[in-house]
C-alpha cells in the first residue's frame, strides 16, 4: 500500500477531501510561478524591501483538459492559480492516489510562498512556491494509521493525573506550542490559565501533523473521546480552509440580509460613546457623519467605524466597540432618512473617569 493509502487507511468516499500532512520540509517545488506573479503578490499583501516567507494551505486540483498535458496537478492558493505540479510529480501523485481510491479527488497540503522582494528599480525577486506533501519516511516503524489526515485520535504523552481528575469527557482541550519547538505540542485543559491545567504532551506522529495545520492559521477542533484515571485520548479534527470560506461566506450573506432588513424599533435605541477630551451637555443633539457601508460591515462589522459630529461641527466622536448596536444604527439609517441623536446623560459613577456618555438614537419619521 502506498503512502498516501496508508494516509487515508484504504477508505474510499465520493466527494472526500483531506488535507494530506507532510514532515515539515517544503521538498515539492511549484512550476511556472513566473505566469502567476500578480496572483502570488495579491495572496502575500503585496512586494515588500526582503524576502518573504509566508505559509499557507495549497489546493491541488485535477485539471485533466489541460491543453498542455492531460495529467496536470493544479495548484492553486486562496482561489488563486500559483502554478502546477512537475510533470513527473503530478503523474506520482494521481498514481498514489489511484492506489489508494482517490482518482480525481481534490486534496489540500501545507504551501510556502518564498522570495518578492523589492529593492527599487529592477532589483524585484520572483516569487516561488514549495509543497510540505507526505514522504515514503513518514510510513515508517509502529506509527499510529491515520484514518485520514484531517481527523483522528490519540492517546496523551506524560498525562498528569492531578489536571485530568478536573477533566471530562466531551470536553475540549487547548494545544500549545513554544515558537522555538513548534512540534512540542502541550494539552491544557479547557478554562485554565498561564501554565496551569495542564494535561501532558502531543505523540510525536501526531505533533508534526498539528504543527503543519497551525502553521496554516487554520481552526483546530478537539475533544476529550476517552478518560481513565491514568490518561486519556483526544479527538483531534483539522479544520480545512474551504470549510473556513464556507462558514465565513455565510455567515456574510446572513449578515448582509440582516443589515439590508428594514429596522423600525419599538423604542429609541440607546448606547454609549466615549468622548475622549470633549465635553458634552446632557440634552445636546449630535448628527451621524459617517456610515459605513453594508459592504464594509459584511467584510467585518467588529471594526467599522461610526463617526458623530455636533451640530457646531467642532467635536467628533467615534464608535467602533458594540457590534450589536452598530448592526442597529447601521439599519436605522438605511430604513430612515433623518435621525434624531440626542446626550441623554453622562457617565454614572462607576465610570466617573471616564468622558463616557449615553446617547439615544430616534427615527424621525416623515
Amino acid at each position: 500500500m502506498g503512502l498516501l493509502a496508508w494516509l487515508f487507511g484504504g477508505r474510499s468516499e465520493d466527494n472526500f477531501m483531506v488535507h494530506l500532512p507532510g514532515p515539515g520540509t517544503f521538498s515539492i517545488d511549484v512550476v511556472g510561478e513566473s505566469k502567476y506573479q500578480p496572483a502570488l503578490e495579491f495572496i502575500c499583501g503585496g512586494r515588500t524591501g526582503g524576502s518573504q516567507k509566508k505559509t499557507v494551505e495549497a489546493v491541488l486540483v485535477y485539471e485533466d483538459d489541460n491543453p498542455y498535458d492531460d495529467q496536470a496537478i493544479r495548484v492553486d492558493i486562496q482561489g488563486n492559480t500559483v502554478g502546477y505540479l512537475s510533470r513527473d510529480n503530478a503523474r506520482q501523485y494521481r498514481k498514489e492516489l489511484k492506489q489508494a481510491g482517490y482518482s480525481a479527488m481534490t486534496a489540500t497540503c501545507s504551501a510556502r510562498i518564498v522570495g518578492g522582494w523589492d529593492h527599487g528599480g529592477e532589483d524585484r525577486g520572483l516569487f516561488g512556491v514549495t509543497l510540505d506533501l507526505p514522504t515514503a519516511g513518514q510510513h515508517s516503524g509502529d506509527s499510529k494509521r491515520l484514518f485520514n489526515a484531517s481527523e483522528f485520535e490519540f492517546s496523551i504523552v506524560q498525562p498528569n493525573a492531578e489536571e485530568l481528575s478536573q477533566v471530562r469527557i466531551g470536553d475540549s482541550v487547548k494545544l500549545w506550542a513554544p515558537a522555538d519547538a513548534p512540534t512540542k505540542i502541550l494539552i491544557y485543559r479547557h478554562g485554565s490559565l498561564g501554565g496551569d491545567g495542564r494535561l501532558g504532551l502531543v505523540p510525536k506522529t501526531y505533533a508534526e501533523v498539528i504543527a503543519n495545520h497551525r502553521a496554516s492559521e487554520l481552526p483546530i477542533e478537539t475533544e476529550v473521546c476517552g478518560l481513565t484515571t491514568s490518561t486519556c485520548s483526544i479527538r483531534c479534527r483539522l479544520v480545512q480552509a474551504e470549510e473556513v470560506n464556507r462558514a465565513k461566506r455565510e455567515e456574510q450573506q446572513k449578515l448582509r440580509a440582516e443589515l439590508t432588513k428594514p429596522y423600525r424599533p419599538k423604542k429609541p435605541v440607546e448606547f454609549s460613546v466615549d468622548a475622549k477630551s470633549y465635553v458634552l451637555n446632557v440634552g445636546e443633539r449630535l448628527r451621524l457623519t459617517h456610515v459605513p457601508s453594508i459592504d464594509e460591515c459584511v467584510c467585518d462589522i467588529c471594526r467599522v467605524i461610526l463617526v458623530f459630529t455636533s451640530m457646531d461641527g467642532k467635536t467628533t466622536i467615534k464608535k467602533g466597540d458594540e457590534p450589536a448596536i452598530k448592526k442597529k444604527i447601521v439599519r436605522l439609517t438605511h430604513t430612515f432618512d433623518d435621525l434624531d441623536i440626542q446626550v441623554i446623560s453622562r457617565a454614572n459613577e462607576k465610570h466617573w473617569y471616564k468622558s463616557e456618555y449615553k446617547l439615544q438614537m430616534t427615527p424621525v419619521h416623515s
